[in-house]
């Protein structure tokens, strides 16, 4: 028997509200599941929005690019000019992930212009959060903090403690990924990031966010780590981070804790158990798409590889990061490194020692 049109939107708004459940719970498969089941009873912005929202959370990008695609659909349709920036900014992740930062920073801009222009604080501090990340991805460090900190600003000034602790994150990475790379620590830079990224940590804590708190942990390991640190401090720190982002399934996460702790590792010569966790990073990196942290991936395990004395390997792994496609910027951050590493390798096979 065919279900009436009131049936379909109670069947449509239980599933709804089990989807936030689940999602307020941080588990994001079975949030996906019931706003999929919602949508399929009666496709709504909503049910679309926090459908991607929930596969993006699991590193699922087609997916929550395919919902949004539909959501937004809907929203122009309906002339609802704030779904509409909604489901445009979500886009901005998806780019973001996917390395098309050029894409994803006209995104994020876009949609602060809107949110300026509606008068929506809340929505104005993400977007301006979300525009710092894009630009510390690219490495304009000075753009990124500047972004970051008026996103701080406005989150405590309007009391958005979940925005503010995001905020904070990305302002204490900012200070973090600027170090890494100009490869050298300032004691400011080390206070402000540190301190940046300790408050974020509480906040997560208190709000009971595991993705926040792991992604927390995992920038605290690293500038800890830079900072010169017990190791057995920051690989336990890692090992936590690594283990809430597999509770809560976030790919993202997971990638980066595995390539993180392969990576200190390989500071203390650990060659081995550093390539695994290395290669496992890059597995899952290699599922999301993101080239800049392939590339990353990359050259962490051609050095793995050049240490326990295997060459040909080792420069398999660096050309193939030629063909990831990088920006110029993504490139010119990681040069670098790669060089260090391809001149170690060049010294092993002339029977040098570096």
């Amino acid at each position: 028997m065919k279900e009436s049109a009131v049936e379909r939107e109670q069947e449509s708004k239980a599933c709804f509200v089990a989807g936030q459940r689940f999602l307020e719970k941080q588990e994001f498969e079975q949030a996906a599941f019931n706003f999929q089941q919602s949508s399929d009873a009666l496709p709504t912005m909503s049910a679309y929005l926090n459908l991607g929202n929930s596969h993006l959370a699991t590193s699922n990008l087609s997916q929550a690019e395919d919902a949004w695609k539909r959501g937004l659909g809907i929203a122009k349709a309906k002339g609802n000019r704030e779904f509409e920036a909604a489901f445009l900014a979500s886009f901005g992740f998806v780019e973001n992930a996917k390395g098309n930062l050029q894409e994803a920073l006209k995104a994020h801009q876009d949609a602060l212009e809107f949110y300026r222009e509606i008068g929506d604080p809340v929505n104005e501090a993400n977007a301006l959060g979300n525009i710092g990340s894009v630009y510390r991805k690219r490495g304009h460090m000075e753009e990124a903090i500047k972004s970051q900190e008026a996103a701080v600003k406005l989150d405590r000034e309007i009391r958005n403690q979940e925005g503010e602790a995001a905020a904070l994150l990305g302002l204490g990475n900012c200070y973090l990924f600027s170090m890494q790379l100009a490869g050298e620590t300032s004691d400011e830079k080390l206070k402000k990031g540190r301190d940046s990224i300790k408050e974020s940590l509480r906040l997560f804590r208190i709000l009971g966010d595991r993705l926040g708190e792991a992604q927390a942990l995992l920038a605290l390991a690293s500038i800890n780590n830079l900072a010169g640190s017990p190791k057995v401090e920051s690989e336990d720190l890692l090992k936590k981070a690594l283990s809430l982002f597999q509770e809560v399934k976030s790919v993202k996460g997971e990638a980066c804790a595995l390539g993180n702790l392969g990576a200190m590792l390989a500071d203390q010569q650990r060659f081995e158990e550093a390539l695994k966790l290395l290669r496992a990073g890059f597995e899952l990196e290699r599922r999301i798409g993101d080239p800049q942290d392939q590339a990353r991936s990359l050259i962490g395990i051609a050095y793995c590889l050049g240490q326990s004395k295997k060459p040909a390997e080792a420069l398999q792994a660096l050309n193939q990061i030629e063909s990831l496609k990088l920006e110029e910027s993504e490139f010119e951050g990681l040069r670098g490194v790669i060089e260090e590493v391809r001149a170690s390798l060049d010294a092993e096979s002339n029977g040098k020692r570096v």
